[in-house]
Order: structure tokens, then sequence, then C-alpha cells
């Protein structure tokens, strides 16, 4: 599965080796990450994505836009919002506007993983 990572919130952090972060968040590897949506949107057209994890709240397009931007592109791909801003009004338009899931910060890699792996069990 790969998951591209479309999020203005990135982790930073020196005390996992390369592996032990790759094994923990696989959707934060080189290539698989954009900064804002417009970059988000630009490596989805040209990659091969499984899933895509967007922040609700970036800089030059929101996650509702890039969501409602995936849902004409390439509407068979998954996109999981994820946010610190949670609200009711958000969750609903997120879930009107095709999201597969809408997950608050903080979460763990695992439930990134387990929405992800849904899924596919679901097709």
């Amino acid at each position: 599965m790969k998951i591209l990572n479309i999020t203005f919130w990135l982790l930073m952090t020196k005390r996992l080796s390369e592996k032990d972060f790759a094994k923990r968040w696989p959707w934060r590897l080189p290539g698989r990450t954009a900064a804002n949506g417009r970059v988000g949107i630009e490596k989805l057209q040209k990659g091969n994505f499984s899933v895509v994890i967007s922040d609700l709240k970036m800089p030059i397009m929101s996650g509702i836009e890039v969501l409602k931007t995936i849902q004409v592109l390439q509407p068979n791909v998954p996109v999981i919002i994820i946010t610190g801003f949670a609200t009711v009004d958000s969750a609903v338009d997120a879930m009107k506007n095709g999201a597969f899931e809408y997950l608050t910060k903080p979460f763990l890699p695992d439930q990134i993983l387990e929405k992800s792996n849904q899924r596919f069990r679901s097709v």
C-alpha cells in the first residue's frame, strides 16, 4: 500500500533511526509527503497512491479543497482527513465531500494503517 501524506504538520525527530521512523510512520517517507495541498495534488497525479492522508488546515489549499480535487481527479483513492482543530461541522463537511475517515490529533500511527487497511478489506 502506497500512502501520500499531505500535511503542513511535519514530524521532526532525531531520536528514531530511519528504519524505526519508517516502521512507525511509513507514509512519511521521501516522495510520499507534501507540505501543502497543491504539491500533494501534483504528486498524486504523477504517482500511484493507494490512500491519501490530508491535514484539514493547511496553507494554499485546505484539506477540504484537496479532498474535493481528489474526488474529481481520482475518485477511487480514499482520503483520510486528520486535524487538530476538530469540529462537528468540519467532520460533517469532510464526510459529505467523500472523506473515507476523519481522525483527530493526536492519533497513533497504527490508527492510520488500520483505517487504510479497512478500506481495502471492504472493497
